[in-house]
């Protein structure tokens, strides 16, 4: 997803493919036009129960100027009916009198009842400003899961993937404004200062693990790492197949009590008679790893003590 994300906040044209590709009720969706008449009625849009023709949906439709998606049809009342959708959801600026234009221009083609929305990243004073009905990402979130909701045959893993990035598309771009702000306040020293922060910061998980690593072996425990996971055990741990799992980040680590699945009779239960969390399951070597933990595991890096006393207490529940 996060590649997917900065592809598509850096190039409007393919957020625009994506939600043009919904609206099209020969889409890749293969869900008729269920998504198309949502869209028309959650925002209250032209009425389209009166299709007389199937609709139109196109992506860079010219009118003097290039519409990012443009929905078309004959209805019973209104010969051309046309929906102009402006997407600035990467914040791209408005050119001089823009959507004016795409609406001159659709007039002179006979469209008789024209509307114009304009997709928004964020609300801003200068919404006021646009002579259209704006809709903002987390709109057109509520869109597609309503939609999906409404029609359980729908196929909805990716579509309700992209529901979570249009929810959580203004947090996307907030490290990078925040760069630009760094670079326009701060000096070259400065900014040599910060890198020399930040290098110290990534590599807080590292020394952590070099301090657990001391304790592993001061205390005669089994220690590791496999797939990523740093672990530490009893050295019999295969007597009930469990062991603690710290999940180490720059600023907190979360302790885990991890069991294979293979060893469901003992870990698992052992682990439900401690009452602890289920979390989540993860495949390695053709084998699942389980992972409960304690809600009250999140403990603070700068307090390295209690990290390792909780680790202590998880593998005596694991003895």
């Amino acid at each position: 997803m996060e590649a997917f994300a900065a592809k598509v906040s850096q190039k409007e044209t393919t957020h625009s493919c994506i939600l043009a590709d919904f609206l099209n009720p020969e889409g890749e969706h293969g869900c008729g036009d269920v998504f198309l008449k949502k869209f028309l009625q959650i925002f209250n849009l032209i009425n389209s129960s009166n299709y007389s023709s199937e609709p139109k949906v196109t992506t860079e439709r010219w009118a003097d100027g290039r519409i990012d998606i443009c929905l078309e049809w004959f209805d019973g009342f209104n010969p051309l009916v046309a929906v102009i959708i402006e997407n600035k959801l990467n914040d791209a600026k408005f050119q001089d009198n823009q959507l004016g234009r795409y609406e001159s221009q659709l007039q002179k083609e006979g469209f008789g009842q024209i509307k114009t929305i304009c997709l928004i990243k964020t609300k801003t004073a200068k919404d006021t400003s646009i002579k259209a009905q704006l809709i903002y990402p987390e709109s057109l979130a509520d869109w597609l899961e309503t939609t999906v909701r409404e029609n359980p045959r729908i196929s909805s893993a990716g579509i309700l993937a992209y529901s979570l990035y249009l929810r959580n598309l203004n947090k996307i771009n907030i490290p990078m404004d925040n760069a630009k702000k760094l670079i326009a306040g701060l000096n070259k020293d400065e900014l040599q200062k910060l890198g020399e922060i930040v290098e110290a910061y990534n590599a807080i998980p590292t020394y952590v693990e070099g301090e657990l690593t001391k304790f592993a072996e001061n205390h005669g425990y089994d220690h590791g790492k496999t797939s990523g996971y740093f672990w530490i055990s009893w050295k019999d741990y295969k007597k009930n197949g469990l062991w603690v799992c710290p999940d180490i980040r720059p600023t907190y680590t979360d302790i885990y009590v991890v069991t294979w699945e293979k060893d469901e009779d003992n870990g698992l239960n052992y682990l439900r008679n401690k009452s602890l969390e289920y979390v989540q399951h993860k495949s390695h070597e053709k084998n699942y790893a389980w992972f409960y933990k304690d809600s009250s595991t999140r403990l603070i890096n700068a307090d390295i003590d209690a990290i390792i006393v909780k680790i202590q207490e998880a593998l005596e529940d694991c003895k």
